[in-house]
């Protein structure tokens, strides 16, 4: 076996598995890894994508490469999505060579865009922002502030976890919803609704559906129609969750 093949097949594999993870569309994906292939010599790259799976097999030089991949890891990450496209833009213009490449990919793939503390805390003001636009009090807006922090430390668990989206975030609307009830009944805040849409927000799969519908547009249709429908599963668990507290607190 050609080690050289070996290494560019993993390396163009190992791109279009962090794109899917990070929840690029699908055409990107596809593109990322056929112009990176091209670039590093591979004759022919056949690419089957869905969200949660990576079929490819490759030819060079008269020697055929096959893997199937599961992706069972998705969270949003333009930084990771970025990264991965200036390392093929790069490889595709001759400014990397194959071991740079690879390491470059490491390091990619090992990259925390952000600190969780800020992560934590851009949730948080994020939130506490929107409940006031939403017309809440800024008492409303420092319940939601709080709420939003530990709603993002349990999804970033449930995310090393790997527990089902629309599961986790039918408990997180949950507990948003209990918590915005215990502010205002212990008269901490004025507005449980306004703490609640604030709060939710973080839960809202935007990026989901966007790309579902981008991926349908591009013809990409089984992809499109596996993200469309979790995004309304999802927004469907979040309107249980919070129906279920009002129904029963």
């Amino acid at each position: 076996m050609n080690k050289k093949f070996e290494r560019i097949f993993n390396l163009v594999v190992g791109m279009g598995e962090i794109l899917i993870e990070c929840d690029a569309e699908i055409l990107r994906v596809i593109d990322t890894m056929n112009f990176s292939a091209e670039a590093l010599g591979i004759d022919e790259l056949d690419t089957f994508i869905i969200t949660n799976g990576i079929f490819v097999t490759a030819r060079m030089d008269g020697e055929t490469l096959a893997k199937t991949k599961q992706i069972r890891t998705h969270e949003a990450n333009l930084g990771k999505i970025d990264a991965v496209n200036a390392l093929s833009r790069d490889i595709v213009a001759g400014k990397t060579e194959l071991a740079e490449a690879e390491r470059r990919l490491k390091d990619i793939s090992q990259m925390n865009v952000w600190p969780a503390a800020l992560r934590y805390l851009g949730a948080a003001i994020g939130c506490g922002a929107l409940t006031v636009i939403y017309e809440g009090t800024y008492r409303d807006a420092l319940a939601s502030f709080f709420i939003a922090m530990g709603i993002r430390l349990l999804l970033s668990i449930a995310g090393k976890r790997q527990i089902n989206r629309v599961i986790v975030n039918l408990f997180a609307s949950i507990l948003i919803s209990l918590a915005a009830r215990t502010c205002t009944f212990a008269g901490l805040a004025d507005n449980t609704d306004k703490i609640i849409i604030g709060s939710i927000m973080l839960l809202v799969p935007g990026i989901l559906l966007t790309n579902g519908i981008r991926d349908i547009t591009n013809n990409d249709y089984l992809s499109g129609i596996i993200r469309v429908i979790e995004a309304i599963l999802i927004a469907s668990s979040i309107a249980v969750g919070v129906g279920m507290v009002f129904l029963f607190f």
